[in-house]
């Protein structure tokens, strides 16, 4: 389950926040929608050359075709979320706006890029409205410089989590029904050595008409603790009991996790009928 890195394209903006002991409000967001950036050293030293690719829901920014990029990276950041510190006596205190982005995942490494000028002339609009958590106000003077690619930090295997399905300790099997059996209850343990993210077990029935996949989510789970989480039996024209209900269970099946072994992520069994 190796994680697909895709490349994106990001504005950034580095900013440096001074914390200061003062009298203050405290404004927490627990989303992690922030990006935090160091300023690094490489140990690459390559180009590439590549067509940064604009969606369409950003299309006053054209893409741009042939960009070179020096593959040694000026940047590494990461998700994080902030206390915001108000300043009430401190009349140069910016604003203060409710914007919450999406909750980040992974980090990204940050390079510098030149981009050839558009033959056709297109360009970014020169003047645009923007609002974040520090307000409203205008921005202009766009100019390509940087592309950030996601990216995973890499520890040794004594170092990551390790998910697997864990049996029942009782009777050894993974049928495991809540008191009205209509769900099939997955317990999902961290073995590992490190905390997990939050992941999704996915759980093929075996039915007369075909197998029937359901997913549900599971939450962080630090080094060495479990949860269980409830997966619907099929119902109605796919019920599973033929008579026994056959199914497998998948652990961290969208391959978001790296994880010490990637192999005991799959237990089969059934719920007799």
């Amino acid at each position: 389950m190796n994680k697909a890195i895709t490349a994106i394209v990001t504005a950034t903006v580095t900013v440096a926040f001074l914390a200061l002991a003062l009298p203050a409000i405290s404004q927490a967001q627990n989303v992690n929608d922030h990006l935090k950036c160091y300023k690094i050293k490489d140990s690459h030293r390559y180009s590439a050359v590549a067509d940064l690719i604009t969606n369409s829901d950003q299309s006053m920014y054209p893409s741009e075709a042939g960009c070179r990029i020096l593959v040694k990276s000026k940047e590494f950041c990461l998700p994080i979320n902030k206390d915001r510190i108000l300043q009430p006596n401190n009349k140069r205190d910016a604003p203060h706006e409710d914007v919450v982005g999406q909750d980040l995942t992974n980090d990204f490494l940050c390079y510098k890029v030149r981009c050839p000028t558009d033959p056709t002339g297109a360009m970014p609009p020169s003047v645009q409205d923007v609002v974040d958590q520090f307000g409203q106000r205008e921005i202009s003077g766009f100019r390509t410089t940087k592309m950030c690619t996601p990216a995973w930090k890499v520890f040794g295997n004594n170092d990551l989590p390790d998910l697997i399905p864990v049996a029942s300790a009782l009777t050894g099997s993974f049928c495991m029904r809540d008191a009205a059996a209509a769900n099939l209850l997955v317990t999902v343990e961290n073995q590992g050595a490190a905390n997990a993210a939050p992941t999704q077990v996915t759980v093929e029935f075996q039915t007369a008409t075909g197998p029937v996949i359901h997913t549900a989510s599971v939450p962080a789970l630090a080094a060495g603790v479990s949860t269980s989480v409830a997966v619907p039996f099929p119902v109605g024209p796919n019920w599973c009991y033929e008579p026994d209900c056959q199914f497998r269970i998948t652990v961290d099946s969208a391959g978001t996790e790296l994880e010490s072994d990637e192999t005991n992520n799959v237990a089969s069994d059934y719920c007799p009928g």
